[in-house]
């Protein structure tokens, strides 16, 4: 496995970066942060960001919405790097080259091999991901939780949520880089709740080719590999490529 280009020199998260951030904290009275579950972006310090020499960077894999533009001109105007990203395309690959990302945020159903790396890759800086549903979809929602992701945001509320959560996001990206350059081993996964989930109007075959075909996309970018998904799914590779071919994915 490479290595991950960004270890703690080159972000510059040094010791007086985080004696500031300790200081600011107690000054606050934040004796303790929420135990599981996102930050909201006011619980970070802002002070530690200081340690940081890098600009933020936002790698959008969205369908074009009423509100896309608005959350593209937000960030910018944020100072934050944003690439826009089609995982459909066949040519996906001249427009995501490998360059440390901090926060990628994905539809559910744009989801497949090509998101793989944002995983996986070292190049990439392992972003903390983003997952974008439909207004009113439970069954991706569902679909995305039994995989284990943490940000699952209704698409409609993006361009609100996603500046406001946009420092600590970022920050939660570089710790991670710092905390596996420094560990051999892999950290435990996270005790994920499942979350009370509203319901919505769609009847059961809808509802069970929705969660379908996000638990096939899913599996997909977790594993980088048809095979490897198949053998996660337990069913024979063939079979899996069928219901692939099936849904369109």
């Amino acid at each position: 496995m490479r290595q991950i280009r960004d270890n703690a020199g080159a972000v510059g998260f040094d010791d007086s970066s985080m004696r500031e951030s300790s200081a600011i904290s107690a000054r606050r009275g934040d004796s303790e942060l929420p135990s599981s579950g996102t930050f909201l972006a006011s619980s970070v310090s802002r002070g530690a960001l200081a340690g940081f020499n890098r600009s933020f960077c936002a790698l959008l894999g969205l369908k074009e919405a009423p509100a896309y533009s608005a959350l593209v001109r937000t960030l910018r105007e944020s100072g934050v790097d944003v690439l826009e990203f089609d995982p459909s395309l066949a040519d996906w690959s001249e427009s995501l080259r490998p360059q440390i990302v901090d926060v990628a945020v994905l539809h559910a159903g744009r989801m497949n091999l090509n998101c793989a790396a944002l995983a996986h890759d070292p190049d990439f800086g392992f972003p903390e991901l983003v997952l974008a549903v439909d207004h009113g979809s439970t069954a991706q929602r569902l679909a995305l939780l039994s995989r284990g992701y943490r940000h699952i945001i209704d698409v409609d509320r993006l361009s609100t949520w996603l500046p406001d959560q946009l420092t600590s996001l970022c920050t939660l990206a570089m710790a991670r880089r710092i905390v596996l350059e420094a560990c051999s081993k892999e950290a435990p996964p996270s005790d994920l709740t499942l979350r009370t989930v509203a319901t919505s109007r769609m009847n059961l075959h809808a509802a069970e080719t929705n969660f379908r075909e996000t638990f096939l996309r899913a599996l997909l970018t977790e594993h980088g590999s048809r095979r490897g998904a198949a053998e996660a799914a337990g069913v024979p590779y063939r079979s899996f490529c069928e219901m692939l071919r099936k849904l369109s994915i």
